[in-house]
């Protein structure tokens, strides 16, 4: 009996998200299409995914979420349908960003409520700010993160602290 195709998705989202699908795009990502979502135009311009979808309005003038979780949330709300229509037919949708900002901590759970809505399975991948980069951020992503669970299907969340104790120097 043949396996059935799965349709396999992999958003990123912000500078994060961005560079860590810059990392992944040297390993092996067989199968999965990605889609890399971000405010800023150079950092979309230098991803490797294949597929970009910019957040820009003149809201934004170019600055992008300036850290702002609620100006992310409004200009993701102004593109939900897009994020409807790039997640359409796919089984499973992986997020992958930082949250504490104003792209994954705003755009972030409008993207996961999106690609439910398309009939995905939705688990997010995501980052907490490390703890040098105070309060503010910490509480933002917390509260983001809240957001996050509410409308995936399962989230996984690590601590950049604990991230970098991952990594391979080599």
């Amino acid at each position: 009996m043949p396996k059935p195709v799965v349709s396999r998705r992999r958003i990123m989202l912000g500078t994060a998200g961005l560079a860590m699908l810059d990392a992944m795009s040297r390993g092996d990502l067989a199968g999965a299409q990605c889609v890399a979502v971000n405010t800023d135009a150079a950092s979309l311009a230098n991803s490797a995914a294949p597929e970009k979808i910019l957040l820009e309005t003149k809201m934004l003038r170019g600055l992008g979420t300036g850290g702002d979780p609620e100006r992310g949330r409004e200009l993701a709300e102004a593109h939900a349908a897009q994020f409807k229509s790039a997640c359409a037919g796919v089984d499973a949708v992986f997020l992958v960003w930082g949250l504490g900002g104003g792209a994954g901590t705003g755009i972030g759970p409008v993207v996961a409520r999106a690609a439910k809505e398309a009939g995905a399975l939705v688990l997010g991948f995501v980052t907490l700010p490390f703890d040098c980069e105070g309060s503010r951020r910490q509480n933002l992503a917390r509260a983001g993160l809240e957001e996050l669970k509410a409308a995936a299907d399962g989230v996984i969340c690590l601590p950049c602290q604990k991230v970098m104790g991952l990594i391979d120097e080599n």
